[in-house]
């Protein structure tokens, strides 16, 4: 099987003089060598004139062989100079942007004296028509009046959504009772600071309920605490409230609690037992 040749770009081939050497480095290394001759042939000291050879010498072979970085060295002098002359900072200027869509208040006031004057060439068959459109007519027949007005009647003996929520602003209240306290509760460390409220919450059977929600409002019936239980069916506010009388509302799914209030006089609270009301079914 031949083997092909590799492709290669031929917009930037090079013709190469000996192995692997370009014109252009070609070029560079002889510069570098004619720059050293000049000063040789120059009358200066043997010193001073051995210096610039040398100088030159090395420079032809740095710039032709020794790339810095991937780059050839003349990239980087070039840079250098042009950074130079670069500024080094930048002053922002405001400049003020025309929308199309604001109109000042000359283009207005350029507006309406061109909106008088093409009221002033109205046909007549335009006044004909914004005046019938003007006359005070009824959009509706007076079947349709009637109808409007039989079922405001109704609605008015039905009452509206104010004597809807009144209704419901009526209805019975969840019971309440007051906090009952057991230190036979399985807590790991019992309260040690005033007004820490612990406890446990518990169904009819004395399982543990898992995940209830707990909410703690205060007399004006803000919320203040609001946790839930854990695997245990335990529950702990992790600071202290204030002094007060609070209720403790249970909420879980399929579950019915009643309402337990206790006051805080900033003492130690034992652990509360929290069980399910034993009206629910």
């Amino acid at each position: 099987m031949e083997q092909h040749p590799i492709p290669q770009n031929i917009s930037s081939y090079q013709f190469r003089l000996i192995g692997e050497m370009t014109l252009e480095q070609f070029g560079k290394l002889a510069g570098g060598c004619i720059i050293g001759l000049v000063f040789y042939a120059l009358p200066l000291p043997g010193l001073v004139k051995w210096f610039f050879i040398i100088i030159s010498v090395s420079a032809g072979v740095s710039f032709a062989f020794v790339p810095f970085e991937g780059r050839p060295l003349e990239d980087w002098i070039v840079s250098f100079i042009k950074s130079i002359y670069s500024p080094t900072e930048y002053v922002w200027q405001k400049t003020s942007v025309d929308f199309p869509f604001i109109k000042t208040e000359k283009n207005l006031a350029q507006e309406i004296p061109a909106q008088k004057e093409a009221s002033r060439s109205l046909s007549v068959k335009e006044l004909a028509l914004i005046q019938a459109l003007s006359e005070n007519k009824s959009l509706y027949s007076q079947e349709e009046l009637d109808q409007a007005q039989n079922l405001l009647k109704l609605f008015q003996q039905t009452g509206g959504p104010e004597q809807q929520k009144q209704k419901q602003a009526t209805a019975p209240k969840l019971p309440q009772k007051e906090a009952q306290f057991s230190q036979d509760l399985p807590f790991p460390k019992p309260p040690d600071q005033p007004n820490i409220l612990v406890g446990m919450v518990i169904d009819k059977n004395n399982k543990i309920v898992e995940g209830a929600i707990i909410e703690i409002k205060d007399e004006s019936g803000d919320t203040v605490r609001a946790m839930r239980t854990n695997k245990l069916g335990q529950f702990r506010t992790v600071s202290p409230l204030s002094d007060g009388q609070y209720q403790i509302i249970v909420e879980k799914s399929g579950l019915d609690f009643d309402i337990i209030k206790i006051k805080l006089n900033n003492e130690i609270v034992p652990p509360i037992e929290i069980k399910e009301s034993e009206a629910s079914n």
